[in-house]
């Protein structure tokens, strides 16, 4: 059994792991076990499934970050809420990161259409980041910038799929990502992404607005 072999044999139990722990309803630790199952495969040089379970993990840390959200909204006390903002903030900032992993390797595979799922995932990225930045608001205000200019240039890169799509030949796949981009309108997303982010810098140098 080759090393590559042995790899995908690897990531195949941990993505039979992250699976069961869906099931459970164990999201950070299916997004751990995906993930795990996505460097495996990066490494054995399957980019098409490694995407996918990087997306995999990014879509459970995005439902956990929900989860909280909700938990946040409806706390007993100030202490509890603050404690699942931050748990939320902290969830959506992991599940950019496996969507951008997601957009970056996608790109490295043979999917006829990895240009518009690598769109897709850096969509998501951009949503994540910017969720992220509404938290940090809240919990540690000198995050908001970062995540807000993180979220911009998610959304850039979504963007820029449909121009790289038409540079290589693929005119399928450009196609996908003009429609996409025309339903979502990635370039008014990053802008206000960038907006955010300089509002959240302003605020921090204002003498007024104490951490």
């Amino acid at each position: 059994m080759g090393i590559d072999s042995d790899l995908r044999t690897e990531a195949k139990a941990w993505e039979k792991a992250g699976s069961d722990a869906l099931a459970n309803g164990d999201l950070k630790i299916a997004a751990t076990d995906f993930r795990e199952a996505a460097n495996k495969l990066r490494t054995a040089g399957d980019f098409d499934m490694s995407a996918f379970d990087s997306k995999r993990a990014g879509d459970a840390l995005e439902r956990e970050g929900q989860i909280k959200q909700t938990e946040g909204h409806s706390a007993k006390n100030r202490t509890e809420r603050e404690k699942d903002y931050k748990d939320a903030k902290n969830a959506h900032e992991g599940a950019a990161r496996n969507f951008e992993a997601a957009g970056r390797t996608a790109l490295q595979g043979n999917s006829p259409f990895r240009f518009s799922d690598a769109q897709d995932h850096y969509a998501n990225a951009g949503y994540n980041r910017d969720v992220a930045g509404v938290f940090s608001q809240d919990v540690n205000k000198l995050e908001a910038p970062k995540n807000y200019q993180y979220a911009h240039d998610d959304y850039e890169l979504a963007k820029k799929q449909g121009k790289d799509a038409a540079k290589a030949g693929d005119r399928d796949d450009a196609a996908t990502c003009d429609r996409s981009d025309e339903r979502m309108d990635y370039s008014n997303k990053a802008d206000l992404a960038q907006k955010a982010a300089d509002d959240a810098s302003r605020a921090l140098k204002d003498p007024r607005n104490k951490l």
